[in-house]
Parts: C-alpha cells; structure tokens; sequence
C-alpha cells in the first residue's frame, strides 16, 4: 500500500505543460466517475468476504486514487511518459482486483495466479519504461516552443 502512495505523489509532481480541450476534461470526468464506481462495486461484492474491512476500504481507495491521478499526467508529462503508466496502473489494477477476487472467494486456480503475475510484472514494466520517458519532456517543450 505504502508502493502506491509512492506511486500517487510521484504521479502527481510537476506543473502543467499542455491543456485538454472542455470536451477530453469532460470524457476524463467521466471516466473518473467510472473508476469510483467500479471500486465501489468491488468493495460491495467481497463485502461479506474481507477479513480487515478498513484495511481493504483504504486499499482500493488508493488504487482508484493511482488511477485517477496517473489519468492527469497527461497535463504534466511527455506523451510515452503518460501512455505507458497508464497502461501500467491498469494493468495492476486488473492484478489485484483479480487476486482479491480469487483469495477472497477462496478460488484455486494456477490460470487466475499465472494471470495475476503476469499482469503484475507487466504494470512494472510499463510504469517503469514511462518513467524512463520523462527526461523526453524537456526535448518536446523545445520542440513545441520552436514551432
């Protein structure tokens, strides 16, 4: 959980370098809406299931907030920078929600486990390749201040 924090504050440092159109911050709202909605689902369905409660409640608070927040680097970020941590943190959203599904309903299945990691390394991969894409920023502002 504390990775996560990590990864929220690191997401959201760095001040505005390009704008969205009403219409994309519209759509980005909405997606939002879903987000929260899909964690809210996930809370209710494995409700009767999870053994700490608060614990799981702060945890897919947390997950929601990376998403979310990794959908506004778009603003902060060079453009591979953003595409693939998004890819990343969905990706490890599908991991996890996954691996709560199966551990919490007690489900065996080496598929669903092969699947969890294969999701999990690759969310590590592209949340890291996209950091790397960082330092481009700089070279893409030059290039937009010369034209």
């Amino acid at each position: 959980m504390v990775g996560h924090i990590f990864f929220v504050v690191a997401f959201s440092i760095g001040p505005k370098v390009r704008h969205l159109s009403k219409k994309w911050r519209i759509i980005r709202r909405i997606v939002y809406l879903i987000i929260v909605l899909l964690t809210f689902n996930l809370i209710y369905n494995l409700w009767d299931v999870f053994p700490n409660k608060p614990i799981y409640i702060c945890y897919g608070a947390i997950l929601a907030t990376q998403v979310i927040v990794s959908l506004k680097r778009y603003e902060i970020t060079a453009e591979m920078s953003f595409y693939f941590p998004i890819a990343g943190v969905v990706l490890f959203s599908i991991s996890d929600n996954l691996l709560a599904f199966l551990k919490f309903n007690a489900i065996k299945s080496d598929l669903g486990r092969s699947i969890i990691m294969l999701t999990y390394y690759s969310s590590q991969y592209f949340i890291m390749h996209g950091s790397l894409h960082q330092s481009n920023l700089k070279f893409e502002l030059d290039q937009v201040k010369k034209s």
